[in-house]
């Protein structure tokens, strides 16, 4: 049923009679689809259908930042939409263009609401152009933080997360270079600082991975660059940072469920992955007399550039956990956001698991 432009998936009317008045109560449950969501209402109008009509075209909302102010103010049940379970064959260079991909990823929910977590705070994020990146740069946005993001290459994507920085109210600080060049990261680290005049969450997240079936085929080449791109920066930018850090501040780190289960076509980059996790665990330990704290994430399949850029096959990419399905870079996000603010101010050396249920040890 389609009511003022918008998509009922189900309306429904009851009638009560007020005990304490005259008027009939008439309750409408309805279910409308917007976006990513389906939201379920149930509410009472001492009104008709037509006055509940006018009510609706009234009130409900213009736009996102509406929908976020009547998240907060009314009784609604949001229903996620169905991810995608299967994706449209493409193909992409390294490292990948997140405005070329089909479907486009979600970056944040539209239901998500900031609540200061990180208000005051810089954050310095790799790879933070695109995928996983951006995500977790938008919801430290809207959580108040001013963002420094490294990138190579896609300026397109850049801008566009810098846009989307800024539309939440804060700065975005864009610095393009090379990763494997400790020269670089260094600098990088330096320009955030000299620009925000501050560094409190640092995040290494910047990757790349080259599938082959056979080891024979991982040449001394790829191992190089796989090393030097995943798990070099993060000694280079941690070293670089960590004298600009203070007590609470946080070192976030992305490694992979392939650390913890292997991969039989990702033997390098698995490699590299799971010396994230030592990496992280051995830091933590370092830096915790300092009250420092570093942890990470492993994310499962995640519907990211890097993936459309790797795998000639994508119909049943992520297909092969509990969830059947891949997850989006918006169901990560949140995991950094934790680490990054006081709510996990007593976790330290840790992994949290986002991986569509998939138990690892």
């Amino acid at each position: 049923m389609n009511l003022l432009g918008i998509d009922f998936i189900e309306l429904k009317m009851d009638i009560l009679k007020s005990p304490k008045s005259n008027y009939n109560i008439i309750f409408f449950s309805y279910m409308i689809s917007v976006k990513y969501y389906k939201i379920s209402i149930y509410q009472p109008f001492k009104a008709s259908i037509g006055l509940f009509l006018d009510f609706f075209q009234s009130t409900f909302f213009s736009d996102l930042d509406y929908f976020r102010e009547l998240l907060m103010t009314q009784n609604l049940t949001i229903m996620e939409k169905e991810k995608p379970k299967k994706f449209p064959e493409q193909k992409q260079n390294l490292p990948g263009n997140e405005y070329q991909m089909n479907p486009q990823p979600e970056i944040i929910r539209d239901n998500y609401v900031g609540s200061g977590k990180l208000l005051g705070k810089v954050a310095f994020i790799t790879g933070g152009d695109s995928g996983i990146g951006r995500s977790v740069a938008v919801h430290f946005a809207r959580e108040g933080a001013n963002i420094a993001i490294v990138y190579l290459k896609e300026d397109k994507d850049a801008l566009e997360t810098k846009a989307l920085i800024e539309k939440e109210g804060k700065e975005c600080l864009l610095i393009s270079g090379d990763l494997k060049d400790e020269k670089f990261c260094k600098s990088a680290v330096k320009k955030c600082h000299s620009h925000f005049k501050k560094l409190n969450i640092v995040v290494n997240n910047a990757a790349i991975q080259f599938p082959q079936t056979e080891l024979e085929k991982i040449t001394a080449t790829q191992l190089h660059k796989t090393f030097e791109t995943n798990i070099y920066p993060y000694f280079y930018i941690s070293n670089a940072a960590l004298p600009l850090l203070s007590e609470g501040d946080t070192i976030i780190n992305t490694s992979s469920v392939t650390a913890y289960r292997g991969s039989e076509h990702l033997v390098d980059y698995a490699s590299t992955k799971g010396a994230i996790v030592s990496f992280t665990r051995s830091l933590s330990t370092m830096l915790a007399k300092k009250k420092i704290r570093v942890n990470g994430v492993a994310p499962g399949p995640i519907w990211t550039p890097l993936i459309v850029a790797s795998f000639d096959k994508l119909s049943d990419f992520g297909k092969d956990n509990p969830m059947e399905r891949a997850g989006q870079p918006s169901e990560v996000a949140p995991a950094y956001v934790f680490l990054a603010c006081e709510d996990s101010s007593y976790i330290t050396g840790q992994f949290i698991h986002i991986n569509g249920g998939e138990i690892v040890a």
